[in-house]
């Protein structure tokens, strides 16, 4: 948005002059018409815009939480069942997010060019990195055959299914990270705190200590003299790393690998089953083109490989194929998921099935996600156990020895 001075007139012909936003100088004067103004002279407001381009570019990289999505289409979908048109319902709306000042800017925004005869779809579309592609184009769907609020509804379920996997799977995963991130810590303390304190109490020239004991005297010596490097070093490791997986061929490698891993491959294939069966299916049930339905799923799919499979849907579609068509046998897409497909398209009956599809994998993805809860914990106390335990033993062992020679 830019600012622009203005000189202009109103009803009574007094002359005012005042600032206006807009994103064009000839949609700040259309601005100022709507409001009964007659321009006299109009001009950018250079030095506030040169600062604004770079708050602006502050605010688009700014992310809008998921929940807060979700709350803005649970609160429309609400107030639509109501009978209030969208104009009707953006107050109450507004006043639902006061309080988070960014997402309230963007909402105030996207209903002033609703007022001004924007489409609600046309009016999220400025915001491309906060309203998902999909969400923007079911709406405008929504709008074409005017049932904007069974779109709104089924929006709802999409988006909240899609937030509770991905809550569900980052849970799982951030507690064995956290744990092993304090077993590390743990580790580092007795190597440079613990360790030479016990090294005073027993090594003298005439006692042999254990081979563990020897091994990590030199290892805590090392890492106190190399700390720095050592710290450094895991840091450009960590960096590095979460750089590299970003990278095309090296994010397909660890997309494919994950299908490899027993304890991740289920996850990821029940998990991008959903997703694509899910969307698919909302974007079917409304008559949404087949090729455009793809071409915006393929973009929305995390994973490489299942993003190859969706775009391969697309090629056949646009040769007049049937969306499996000469896809060869993979574990990756199973039996229940081809055979709903299969079906659909033989009955016309596509979207439905594809729901069914997607509340089978959703049952196959909680049970496993309970299952594997309960093997996480055991497994990280033994794993614990294989980083700590060592390095007390090499503390004991000999301490114990003393002990029995003063005894």
């Amino acid at each position: 948005m830019n600012r622009y001075k203005y000189n202009a007139f109103n009803r009574s012909g007094e002359k005012v002059n005042g600032k206006v936003l807009a994103l064009t100088k000839v949609k700040a004067v259309e601005e100022l018409n709507m409001d009964n103004l007659v321009v006299s002279s109009i001009k950018e407001d250079t030095l506030y815009n040169s600062y604004s381009v770079i708050f602006d570019k502050y605010e688009e990289l700014k992310k809008v939480n998921d929940q807060n999505i979700i709350l803005f289409l649970v609160q429309l979908e609400s107030l639509l069942k109501t009978g209030l048109n969208i104009v009707q319902a953006s107050d109450i709306i507004l006043e639902l997010f006061e309080k988070d000042k960014h997402f309230h800017k963007i909402l105030t925004h996207v209903f002033s060019n609703i007022k001004k005869g924007e489409t609600f779809s046309e009016s999220l579309e400025l915001y491309p990195n906060v309203f998902p592609e999909i969400m923007i184009s079911m709406i405008s769907v929504g709008e074409q055959v005017g049932d904007l609020e069974s779109v709104v509804s089924e929006l709802v379920i999409f988006y909240e299914t899609k937030t509770r996997n991905s809550k569900q799977i980052k849970s799982m995963l951030v507690y064995p990270l956290f744990v092993l991130s304090i077993s590390v810590v743990a580790m580092f303390i007795l190597l440079y705190f613990v360790i030479p304190e016990f090294v005073k109490m027993y090594k003298t020239p005439e006692e042999n200590l254990p081979q563990i004991t020897r091994f990590f005297i030199g290892l805590s010596d090392g890492f106190r003299s190399n700390w720095l490097l050592v710290i450094t070093a895991m840091i450009v490791f960590i960096v590095g790393i979460s750089f590299l997986v970003k990278l095309p061929r090296v994010k397909k490698w660890t997309d494919s690998l994950l299908l490899k891993i027993p304890l991740t491959k289920h996850l990821t294939i029940n998990s991008n089953l959903i997703y694509i069966s899910s969307s698919l299916s909302l974007m079917f049930e409304k008559a949404y083109d087949k090729l455009k339905a793809l071409d915006l799923i393929k973009n929305n799919v995390r994973n490489a490989v299942y993003r190859d499979y969706v775009y391969l849907m697309f090629i056949n579609i646009y040769n007049g194929n049937k969306l499996l068509d000469d896809f060869e046998e993979t574990e990756h897409l199973p039996t229940f998921f081809r055979q709903m497909i299969y079906i659909g398209e033989e009955s016309s009956s596509l979207a439905p099935l594809l729901q069914k599809s997607a509340e089978y994998y959703q049952e196959r993805l909680d049970r496993y996600i309970s299952s594997l809860k309960s093997i996480i914990e055991p497994g990280l106390i033994i794993l614990i156990l294989l980083i700590i335990l060592p390095i007390i033993l090499a503390v004991v062992i000999p301490m114990f020895d003393v002990m029995n020679r003063l005894g």
